[in-house]
């Protein structure tokens, strides 16, 4: 396994550890408890930086096929919506159309994600 597909397949595991302590903290409630709740953000953030750094390095080497740069933007966009509605998914009084925005482009990022991995890995 290459060393671009290792770092993108650390980044998918973080990213399910991801989804599980989301899930636990969805079913535990408000207020959420404030260790996993940061350790759910913190390896988010991490996922999405070992993700950007390697996206970038590939590119470096070798320019993106064409159908990629549109994917990688896609999926940065969707990542920082989901992040800020994650982050304010912690307020008490939240609107529910901030709850449904996280959930859905969380699925969406992950989507998204995964056909990078396989763009990248079939070539383009």
């Amino acid at each position: 396994m290459a060393i671009p597909q290792a770092r993108l397949l650390i980044a998918g595991i973080c990213s399910a550890f991801v989804l599980v302590t989301g899930i636990i903290l969805t079913r535990r409630g408000k207020p959420y408890a404030p260790l996993l709740f940061n350790v759910h953000k913190l390896i988010a953030l991490g996922a999405l930086a070992l993700a950007v750094v390697t996206v970038v390095q590939v590119n470096r080497v070798a320019p993106l096929a064409p159908p990629l740069p549109t994917a990688v933007v896609v999926t940065a966009s969707l990542s920082a919506v989901t992040l800020a509605s994650g982050g304010l998914a912690n307020v008490e009084s939240v609107p529910m159309v901030v709850i449904w925005l996280h959930r859905s482009t969380t699925f969406l990022t992950l989507a998204s994600a995964a056909a990078i991995v396989l763009l990248m890995t079939r070539g383009g």
